[in-house]
């Protein structure tokens, strides 16, 4: 296992006083859908991608953590059911279907309808990079 000293990413952002410039983001936030794209290219969805997910080095490198989640989908169509990750970073088409959003993490239910895992990370993505540019 590799040690990163530099903390995760929501670390780093107050460290820098709660966000950062569009300049300093871009670097970063190209480096996490890098990242996205080879765990999708290995048909791999993260689903609990945030900032504490995100670990950044001394030299502004970003690794992935918390793969606990993670799904490995042999059919990419397939369609995920089981709602994991936190709630600040779920994609729409998840939380819709949940009756009581205080309470999305207590017990473990499913969206019979079903998912895209994929999209749900680039969502996730997305408000990582809104978090960081806007605190």
């Amino acid at each position: 296992m590799q040690m990163v000293s530099g903390g995760n990413l929501e670390q780093y952002l107050e460290a820098q006083g709660g966000r950062l410039s569009e300049e300093q983001a871009r670097p970063l936030f190209a480096q996490i859908l890098e990242g996205l794209s080879y765990l999708h290219s290995q048909k791999v969805t993260h689903r609990h991608l945030s900032l504490k997910s995100l670990l950044i080095t001394k030299n502004k490198v970003i690794k992935f953590t918390n793969f606990h989640d993670s799904k490995k989908l042999f059919n990419a169509n397939r369609k995920l059911v089981s709602v994991v990750g936190h709630p600040d970073y779920m994609a729409p088409e998840i939380t819709a279907s949940v009756d009581d959003e205080e309470n999305i993490n207590d017990t473990p239910f499913e969206i019979a309808e079903g998912y895209d895992g994929f999209l749900a990370d680039l969502f996730a993505a997305g408000i990582v990079l809104l978090k960081m540019v806007a605190g």
